[in-house]
């Protein structure tokens, strides 16, 4: 699902909007529970030493993000996209500009499609 890019979605400070996803279900397995900030560090202004912009992040589980044999910690970042089938930019991208609309957003996270690895 690609989002709709909504015309004149707010202006939003990095706590509101860490908020907001830490809100939606796990991209992968779509748990409602304990979600956290998975900060996606390349594409759009990262690498060669430098982060991210504060709104890429997308939200996982703890066993999702962290502590599985499976998380994006354990695999590294773009082994786990590609293992997940999942593009992390075109989802960062998708979710800033739903921004304005947490419900859309929450629709977004959960149609969308991950392969099983």
């Amino acid at each position: 699902m690609t989002a709709p890019y909504l015309a004149n979605p707010p202006p939003m400070k990095q706590a509101e909007y860490w908020s907001l996803i830490a809100g939606l279900p796990c991209l992968i397995c779509k748990r409602e529970t304990l979600t956290e900030i998975a900060h996606v560090r390349h594409g759009k202004g990262a690498g060669m030493g430098l982060k991210s912009p504060f709104w890429c992040v997308v939200p996982l589980c703890h066993e999702h993000h962290r502590n599985g044999p499976q998380a994006q910690h354990n695999r590294g970042e773009t082994v786990w996209a590609e293992m997940w089938g999942i593009d992390l930019q075109k989802i960062c991208d998708d979710l800033w500009a739903l921004r304005g609309w947490p419900e859309m957003m929450w629709n977004y996270v959960v149609t969308q499609e991950v392969r099983k690895p």
